[in-house]
């Protein structure tokens, strides 16, 4: 986020500023904290700044390299994929990793969650803020997945069904507010309103250029690679390393609980979101960092 303030006058000292500062960055918590720790320090802090950088016009992100794009027709306002994906993980695991600090019951916990998730939803969402309406519709099924965790209640397909359509619904309202309330919509309030005006036309419409956007995305774009590459190693993990996972889940339950939640944030954004590769892909960077800190702790 921070490199741009080098203007990127030199593409070899931008690399290596980013390269020698995030080395220091990883040392010095690795020094100075356990590893549990460092996770918790450095999720809260990314989770933070990106959350108030997208309230303060994402201008900072969008001056990042994986900011606006021009020549890839990437957006140029709000939050884009991939520091939506970012957001989403950090704020899954920092807020995870801070509740289970605290020896409050499970309400409380899943209060404190509600409002932290609310906020990171409502900047990723809002016309005015993110205006990223996939992130959005995947904020609020990952808050609901957290609730539901949190709680111990029992996720099956009946569940999933109910809260990806609140999910939906949630994002129909805000978009016909902003529509109808807003000097200048977003274009989810313009497409909104166009659905509800269109009818079933309209909406295989929109159906049909997602899709084609979405197999485009998965089959060009190098994040693809990436999102393969996690998905495998975290099937490698999960047979590979069952003793030390379930011993992970006795030491530290939060960080299973975490990736629990993450990966139904990584398959709803992947399926409502025309480039949701890229943010899944992040998603599941994190995932395997998480898993790769805490499995090897000793």
């Amino acid at each position: 986020m921070f490199i741009s303030y080098t203007n990127y006058n030199s593409l070899t000292s931008s690399i290596l500023i980013t390269i020698i500062s995030s080395l220091a960055i990883g040392f010095l918590l690795q020094a100075i904290l356990k590893p549990i720790s460092a996770l918790l320090i450095i999720t809260g802090i990314t989770s933070l700044f990106l959350t108030i950088d997208c309230f303060n016009s994402s201008k900072l992100m969008l001056l990042s390299p994986l900011g606006s794009d021009a020549i890839a027709g990437g957006r140029y306002y709000g939050v884009g994929n991939d520091f939506m994906g970012i957001l989403l993980a950090s704020s899954v695991i920092f807020i995870t990793l801070l509740i289970d600090h605290f020896n409050f019951n499970k309400l409380i916990k899943a209060l404190i969650g509600f409002i932290y998730i609310g906020i990171v939803a409502i900047a990723i969402g809002h016309p005015n803020f993110g205006a990223n309406v996939g992130g959005l519709i995947t904020s609020l099924v990952t808050l609901g997945i957290f609730l539901l965790v949190i709680t111990k209640r029992k996720i099956n397909l009946k569940m999933l069904l109910v809260l990806g359509i609140i999910a939906i619904l949630g994002v129909v309202a805000v978009a016909e507010v902003d529509y109808l309330f807003s000097q200048n919509p977003s274009h989810a309030g313009k497409a909104i309103n166009s659905l509800l005006t269109g009818g079933f036309q309209v909406f295989f419409s929109i159906i049909r250029t997602k899709l084609g956007i979405l197999v485009n995305t998965v089959y060009n774009s190098n994040w693809s690679i990436v999102f393969i590459v996690a998905i495998i190693l975290l099937i490698i993990t999960r047979f590979k390393a069952q003793d030390r996972l379930a011993l992970l889940a006795v030491r530290q339950p939060s960080i299973i609980i975490s990736l629990r939640i993450l990966i139904f944030t990584g398959l709803t954004v992947f399926i409502v979101n025309d480039t949701g590769v890229i943010a899944a892909a992040f998603i599941l960077t994190y995932m395997l960092a998480c898993l790769g800190l805490t499995l090897n702790e000793n």
